[in-house]
């Protein structure tokens, strides 16, 4: 499976890694993001796995990123 554009980020919490969708950085740069999101995101990442934020037609939501987890998702590693 092809990865989709995006971005890495480091959760300046938590310090778990998320990803963010292109369409989605470009709601949430307009200061569009809906407020559940943050809880989510830091829920996903707590059970291990590497969220990541989309938007699209139905609205924001987070995915898992298949086959990324914690532990090997920093890419300075």
């Amino acid at each position: 499976m092809k990865e989709a554009p995006g971005w890495l980020y480091v959760c300046s919490r938590c310090g778990g890694f998320f990803e963010v969708g292109e369409a989605a950085q470009r709601r949430i740069e307009k200061g569009h993001l809906h407020p559940d999101i943050e809880r989510v995101v830091r829920g996903k990442i707590s059970s291990g796995v590497v969220p990541r934020i989309e938007f699209d037609a139905s609205g924001f939501s987070v995915k898992v990123v298949p086959d990324r987890y914690q532990e090997h998702a920093d890419p300075d590693e």
